[in-house]
């Protein structure tokens, strides 16, 4: 149980000091790259808020309204991270035309 929590604050680490770095880089350029940058930072920031919501779940099992919280806390990463990954996809279609 350790060592699984210990793994979800090393992920938390680096998908926070991942977003940090897109976020700052998307603010320093334009065009596409922005969009890519952004697109890079909303993936991270999904995986960010599964993983947390994944250890506060395992750590934390008191009341349902803590889960039900927990749940909406996943379910805005998976949103993030399914429109990370659809926005990359489109710029990849935008880079081949």
């Amino acid at each position: 149980m350790q060592i699984l929590m210990l793994l979800f604050v090393v992920i938390i680490l680096i998908t926070g000091i991942r977003t940090f770095s897109s976020s700052t880089a998307s603010h320093r350029t334009e065009g596409m790259e922005r969009i890519k940058h952004r697109a890079t930072m909303n993936i991270n920031m999904g995986i960010m808020f599964i993983t947390l919501a994944l250890m506060q779940g395992i750590a934390i099992n008191e009341s349902w309204i803590s889960m039900i919280l927990l749940i909406g806390i996943g379910a805005v990463g998976i949103y993030n991270v399914i429109f990370g990954v659809r926005t990359r996809r489109f710029l990849r279609e935008q880079m081949k035309h």
